[in-house]
């Protein structure tokens, strides 16, 4: 009988360990999840808004494809250029503008966020349904067709941010931008400070002067930015 209390008081114990060890391992898995759940992954874009030859266009894709896998990403991120469009008046094609990706990544990675930054007021312009027009050179310009009020919020730049959702997009408005180059910068600087992210990818497809500005800027005060992980495709005009 002593025996048989000492093995059933053994299996007891095993019995405790094991419970315990596994639901452990399950509330371990679960916090797991729900941290990267939280977490970012963040391609910005940049480059020429006309003068992309196709060519560079199917470079770039390819480039940014290799990017999305090997750094996970969840986000692609842009400077608030709109679309492009055909001038039916003059009858010429849309200008070749780096903003063309965007679409064709979004058909490409549904799933995929998008998050684009503009001055305070112009976040509702890149929403589907906005006004489609010319500007003084003849490139027309509108929102893009999968952005809408209802699967895209529109912050300010102290607004909290929503968590990651699948179809769901973000736009993030700024004030006080005075030149161009600062929208970019902003842009840079709220990914570090409000998504809490040290480092991120970047794709510029043809450097222009406001990016050149930009990382002028940057190298003046590197800590205020995340760190950049660059790709420049070049483009000669």
């Amino acid at each position: 009988m002593i025996f048989n209390f000492f093995f059933q008081c053994l299996n007891y114990n095993s019995m405790i360990l094991s419970t315990f060890s596994s639901k452990k391992k399950k509330i371990s898995s679960q916090t797991l999840k729900k941290k990267n759940s939280l977490g970012r992954s963040i391609l910005l874009l940049k480059g020429f808004v006309y003068g992309i030859p196709q060519i560079k266009f199917s470079l770039a894709l390819k480039k940014i494809d290799t990017i999305i896998s090997k750094n996970k990403i969840t986000t692609i991120a842009w400077d608030g250029d709109k679309k492009t469009y055909p001038n039916d008046e003059t009858r010429q094609p849309a200008s070749s503008s780096y903003t063309q990706l965007i679409e064709t990544l979004h058909e490409k990675y549904p799933y995929l966020e998008f998050l684009f930054f503009k001055k305070k007021g112009k976040g509702q312009s890149l929403l589907s349904g906005s006004e489609i027009k010319a500007d003084e050179f003849g490139n027309v310009l509108g929102p893009y067709s999968f952005l809408n009020s209802k699967n895209t919020k529109l912050l300010t730049q102290r607004s909290r941010v929503p968590r990651l959702k699948k179809g769901h997009h973000l736009g993030v408005e700024f004030d006080q931008i005075d030149k161009w180059y600062e929208l970019g910068l902003k842009g840079y600087q709220w990914v570090k400070e409000k998504l809490k992210i040290s480092k991120v990818s970047v794709v510029i497809v043809g450097v222009g002067g406001v990016v050149l500005k930009e990382n002028e800027k940057i190298s003046e005060s590197p800590l205020r930015f995340p760190e950049r992980e660059v790709l420049e495709i070049k483009i000669k005009r």
